[in-house]
């Protein structure tokens, strides 16, 4: 049916499912219905206006331009670098961070720059970090059993 395909351009001027019954169509609109063909829009004179100052004055307005472009590349450039060099740079600290850090034989608790452990008061002073870990030599003597 063509009382349903109405739209608001054909409401406004008159819909085909009233032209034959001779009654106009009275439905006021509180905008403005918008013809089919729009009004062109106005040209971009600053756009135009600065293209123009670009040919016409090459000498200091492309030096400006390229100053720009140059800043902006070597931006976009040197950020990921620097991001690379201070990821390596914190991760260089922690591994300093972790060698610190010393493992209570007696109770397991990790500790820094102490010289006892906190929780149960071993004494760091006579041992060494790797004392008593299972890459410690082993004092073994071969002997020469009979039967």
């Amino acid at each position: 049916s063509l009382a349903g395909s109405c739209t608001l351009q054909a409401v406004a001027k008159k819909c085909p499912s009233r032209i034959g019954r001779g009654k106009r169509s009275s439905i006021k609109l509180g905008y403005p219905v918008t013809p089919a063909f729009p009004m062109p829009r106005r040209p971009p004179w600053l756009l135009i206006g600065a293209l123009v100052a670009l040919i016409l004055l090459p000498g200091p307005t492309l030096r400006l331009l390229f100053g720009v472009a140059r800043g902006l590349s070597l931006l976009f450039l040197l950020l990921p670098l620097l991001a690379g060099v201070a990821g390596l740079a914190a991760w260089l600290w922690w591994r300093r961070l972790q060698a610190q850090v010393k493992q209570c034989p007696a109770c397991g608790i990790p500790t820094m720059n102490t010289s006892s452990c906190p929780a149960c008061g071993y004494s760091f002073a006579g041992s060494t970090q790797g004392s008593g870990g299972k890459n410690d030599p082993i004092d073994v003597q071969a002997e020469i059993l009979d039967d």
